[in-house]
């Protein structure tokens, strides 16, 4: 059994083969006319895909969980101790 994913915004990284697959499509089937109708479909499903995602981020954003940290994230890096004051080259 697959654990749920919650949305992210790496999930938009399925649009843009999508929407180049339909735009292939879409090309090509103005010479063979046999592609037009799963052109039209695959347009579609595209289409559906990007209104999803869209509704997603709209979503996420609103409830606040779209820009949360992730947990497993490197923590930032913080210097062990403070840097000497600059002298600006003069000699004491």
């Amino acid at each position: 059994r697959l654990p749920k994913l919650a949305f992210a915004m790496p999930f938009w990284a399925m649009s843009f083969p999508l929407g180049a697959f339909a735009a292939l499509l879409l090309k090509t089937s103005a010479t063979e006319t046999s592609l037009q109708l799963p052109a039209i479909a695959i347009l579609a499903a595209a289409t559906l895909v990007v209104l999803w995602l869209s509704a997603a981020t709209l979503k996420g954003l609103v409830r606040g969980t779209l820009l949360v940290p992730d947990a497993h994230a490197a923590p930032a890096l913080t210097p062990a101790s403070p840097s000497p004051p600059a002298t600006n080259g003069a000699l004491r």
